[in-house]
Parts: C-alpha cells; sequence; structure tokens
C-alpha cells in the first residue's frame, strides 16, 4: 500500500478528524439555508401562470399595524334637529309647558327658580318654541312675549342654561298695497294683504273725511303705503308707522271724490298735498266697535237699575280688552273708580268740552289727573265695571258741563292747515310717498 494513502487512512481514524468533518457539513447546512426562496416562489408561480393562463394572481396587500390605544373613534355625524312649537293653553302655568315638552327636573326646577317677567305673560293661543336632541334632551327655548319683548334660553356644551328676556332686533320694510271696495274698505284691505294694524291707523287716518259705516261703496278704491316690523327670525313683528294713502269716492258725491294724505312727523297727524289737516279736532268714535248698544236719549230703561232714567251718553258694545283712545287732545281731570261708572275716566279739551270713557277693565299705564293726552293715544280697555250687564264702553260728550249726544252734535272745525316754512318742510318730505301713490295699482 502506497505510503501516503496508509497516513489519511491512519487520519481518519483519530478522533480530531471525525470532529472537523461534523463542523464542515453543519457550515453547509447553515449555507445552503441562508439563500433567499423568491427564485424558486417566482419559478412556481411562472409555472402556475404557465399551466392557467386565465388566472389573475393579486399580491396581498400589507396593512400597517397601529396600536389600538391611538386609533380615533369615528366621528358622530351632526344631528340638526327643527324647532317645535307648542300652543299655550287656558291654564297653562310655565311649570306645566316645560314638563308637557320633556325638560329634565334639574333643568326645570332651574327655570321655575328664575324670576322672569315672561311667566306672568302666557297669552292663550301664542306658541312657545322649543328643540330637543335626538334623545329628548331639551337644548333651548324661545318665547315670543310681546312684539318687543323675548324670552331665550340655550343650553351651552357643558349643560349650563344661559336665560335672558331681551327685545327682538327689529328690520323695518316698506309695504305698497292697493285695493277695491266690494263690501268695506276692512274686508279689501285684509283681502289684498294689508297688515290688521295698518288699516286701524288707515281708517283712523281717513275717518274725519269718511264715515266707513255710511258712506263707503262698493267700487271704491284705496293705495296704502306703510312700514312692517320684522324680527331676526323674519316673522312679523307689528306696524311701526303708516306713511301716505289715498281714497278715492266714486259713488257718493256729497264727499270727497280724492282724499290723499301723508303722516307729518312734526304735527303727529295726516295732511293732504297743499297741507290740509286730515284729522278733525274730534275723532268720530273712541274705538274700534262691533255695534252701538245704547244710543243718547232721556228715557231708557236702565237694566240692573229696573227703572227708567235718562242715558245721557252712547254705549259701544266690544269685546272685553279693546283698546279705548282718546277722541281728541286734552287734559285728564279725573281718573276713579266710581259705583255707577265703574273705572272711569274724564278728558278736558281746549277749555269747553269734557268726555267721559265709563265701565273700563283696566286703565292704561300711567292715566292720573293733570296728564296731557294726545288724540288717538290708548287712555284705557273696554270692560264691564260697575253698573253694567255686559262688556262695552259708555261715551259722554259734554260742551261746557251740558251733556250733548255724541252721534248728532256738530264736531268741532278741524285743526288749521300748514303755512310758511312748515308747510314746505312737509311737501318736500311727502313728495317721494305721493309719486309712489300713483304706483300702486287698486
Amino acid at each position: 500500500m502506497n505510503h501516503n494513502w496508509i497516513v489519511l487512512v491512519r487520519a481518519a481514524q483519530s478522533p480530531f478528524f471525525s470532529f472537523a468533518i461534523a463542523l464542515l457539513f453543519l457550515a453547509v447546512v447553515v449555507i445552503f439555508n441562508s439563500q433567499p426562496a423568491s427564485i424558486d416562489v417566482e419559478e412556481k408561480a411562472e409555472t402556475k401562470l404557465t399551466q392557467n393562463d386565465d388566472i389573475t394572481v393579486t399580491p396581498p396587500t400589507t396593512t400597517a399595524l397601529v396600536e389600538p390605544s391611538v386609533i380615533a373613534p369615528a366621528p358622530t355625524p351632526e344631528i340638526v334637529v327643527p324647532w317645535q312649537e307648542y300652543k299655550i293653553r287656558r291654564g297653562d302655568t310655565m311649570g306645566e309647558i316645560l314638563q308637557k315638552i320633556g325638560i329634565d327636573d334639574e333643568s326645570r326646577v332651574f327655570f321655575l327658580s328664575q324670576k322672569l317677567k315672561s311667566y306672568q305673560r302666557l297669552r292663550v293661543g301664542r306658541s312657545l318654541k322649543y328643540k330637543s336632541d335626538t334623545t329628548g334632551r331639551l337644548l333651548a327655548l324661545l318665547y315670543k312675549t310681546s312684539p318687543d319683548y323675548y324670552l331665550i334660553a340655550e343650553r351651552g356644551d357643558d349643560g349650563v342654561w344661559q336665560v335672558e328676556e331681551k327685545p327682538p332686533q327689529i328690520t323695518i320694510n316698506k309695504k305698497l298695497k292697493g285695493g277695491r271696495i266690494e263690501s268695506s274698505l276692512f274686508a279689501a284691505a285684509d283681502r289684498a294683504g294689508v297688515a290688521d294694524a295698518a288699516i286701524d291707523l288707515l281708517i283712523e287716518g281717513l275717518e274725519s273725511q269718511v264715515d266707513f259705516y255710511r258712506d263707503a261703496r262698493g267700487g271704491d278704491t284705496f293705495r296704502v303705503i306703510y312700514e312692517e316690523k320684522h324680527d331676526e327670525d323674519g316673522d312679523f313683528v307689528g306696524v311701526s308707522n303708516l306713511l301716505a294713502f289715498e281714497y278715492v269716492n266714486l259713488r257718493n258725491p256729497n264727499k270727497p271724490r280724492v282724499v290723499r294724505g301723508a303722516w307729518n312727523a312734526d304735527e303727529r297727524g295726516y295732511f293732504s298735498p297743499d297741507g290740509e289737516s286730515l284729522r278733525g279736532a274730534f275723532l268720530r268714535a273712541p274705538l274700534k266697535f262691533r255695534r252701538i248698544s245704547s244710543k243718547f236719549t232721556n228715557r231708557r230703561y236702565h237694566p240692573v237699575l229696573k227703572r227708567w232714567r235718562a242715558h245721557r251718553g252712547v254705549d259701544y258694545a266690544a269685546r272685553t280688552g279693546t283698546p279705548i283712545r282718546s277722541t281728541a287732545d286734552g287734559t285728564i281731570v279725573k281718573v276713579a273708580t266710581e259705583r255707577g261708572y265703574g273705572k272711569v275716566i274724564m278728558i278736558k279739551h281746549f277749555n269747553i268740552y269734557t268726555t267721559v270713557y265709563g265701565h273700563m277693565s283696566r286703565f292704561a299705564k300711567g292715566m292720573r289727573k293733570g296728564r296731557k293726552v294726545a288724540q288717538g293715544e290708548i287712555i284705557g280697555y273696554v270692560g264691564q265695571t260697575g253698573l253694567s250687564t255686559g262688556p262695552h264702553l259708555h261715551y259722554e260728550f259734554r260742551v261746557h258741563g251740558k251733556h250733548k249726544d255724541p252721534l248728532s252734535t256738530a264736531i268741532p272745525r278741524r285743526r288749521p292747515p300748514l303755512e310758511g316754512k312748515a308747510l314746505t318742510h312737509f311737501q318736500n318730505a311727502s313728495a317721494q310717498l305721493f309719486a309712489e301713490l300713483k304706483t300702486i295699482t287698486p
């Protein structure tokens, strides 16, 4: 045997040699497993595509993992809840209303602890608006207690209520209206969309020129310009002023054919384009009445006293609470409550005339002896105090202290016309209004 082979065989038989071979084998295994497997995967994919041409392989999408603590919750969509309305009923109190609309007990106790004037101004038929979320939790209240006085309450994000009573933000809009009379001026104006308060002012401006209970005829026409007040919600609040008007009488030759006038703020009255006052010294009636229930007479059977006696005035039947106006400028000489007249006011005019207003339900604010009042100013409200069987106004007209029939006595002459600078100022201020009246179609 060759000497070299003998040495190699003896080395292989040694323990050291066996250990070296084992290390070499381990190294080869590690190197083999560390090679990337992409080649095999790609080869397999190519093989698969070759065998199945109609199959599409979509690589998997990779989603980044986020720690659960930093995942934001899905936003809650904003819910718009419309305003709802509660119509105030007879006998309702604020506590009952809050309970009916579903306010929580804690907020109800809070509201009732507030000393608010609105709680004393609940009017039957008026609406209280409220807003809730979808769980029924009350968020806001709005009660328009009067045209110029609102209760507003809102719940903040912290759950705390903010409550205030304040006047609304008012905008003024000019209105131009016209119409043709079929039965009455009031009905025609209402049909034309004229606000009730503006109709009252129109009748007041024309009443010394036209007797609407006798002289108004079918076919007469009217035109009117007035200002309406609206709040920030666009709701009608009232009428601020009647600016100008025209009434055309076609069928009564005994009356002025055309009555045209505009408001003169300096004189607090209506005047024609040439400066003539359209307001008589006295109004024909002190209120808007339904009918005359009893006239002036020296012999009338008294429904309460049950005996015949003189009735030295005119009784105007009207609803309780109807406003009563002074028929002329004057000074109050009596404000009292008497057995016969009930709540009564007496006013002296021009040192000659005295008017008496009896059976009032209440006096207007500020009425007292010695106070000066203007023609048309509200002095009280219709009632049935004193010796009365129903709501009405007892109205008397006295000349130098003697009773006269208000319906037949000659009414004093109207006010003097404007002259000089006063006339020029009025004509300059009213020219545009009279021009606008001509553009209105009756």
